[in-house]
């Protein structure tokens, strides 16, 4: 493999690693797992899914996001309903707490991430989510070949 290419992967991997770290950072001063904050995070995105929906989306187990949900639950942050004509499926829903929750863990975590932005400025910010998509295509297309 070209060693300047094997090097970028390697920088990559470090920066990644590194988001993910400050992430975990994030969640444990809102008094979450990473994987809870994740969580969170889709259902902020989607706002009706379901513990299949998460799954897919984070590629987490189906028993790490019932855990997780059933935390969310204890708390009073959202119920499971199921679905008509689909009792396995339960739709997730946010209570009036859990809006308040999200908002405010939400929130702070939005506020990191534009701080974060504004540092590097509009036209790297938008250089990164080019290159990222891009190379998030040539990944997926390369893993599929494979």
């Amino acid at each position: 493999m070209n060693e300047k290419i094997k090097e970028q992967i390697r920088m990559m991997n470090y920066a990644v690693d590194g988001i993910v770290s400050v992430y975990s950072v994030l969640a444990k001063k809102c008094g979450l797992s990473y994987n809870g904050l994740m969580v969170l995070y889709v259902i902020e995105e989607y706002r009706k899914c379901t513990q299949k929906h998460i799954c897919q989306i984070l590629q987490l187990s189906k028993s790490t996001v019932h855990s997780i949900l059933l935390d969310f639950v204890k708390n009073k942050y959202v119920i499971l309903k199921t679905e008509e004509g689909n009792k396995k499926e339960k739709l997730i829903t946010l209570t009036p707490i859990g809006e308040i929750y999200m908002e405010e863990v939400m929130n702070k975590v939005h506020k990191v991430e534009i701080e974060a932005m504004k540092k590097i400025g509009e036209n790297m910010c938008l250089q990164l989510v080019k290159s990222n998509i891009a190379f998030y295509k040539a990944l997926k297309e390369e893993a599929e070949n494979e």
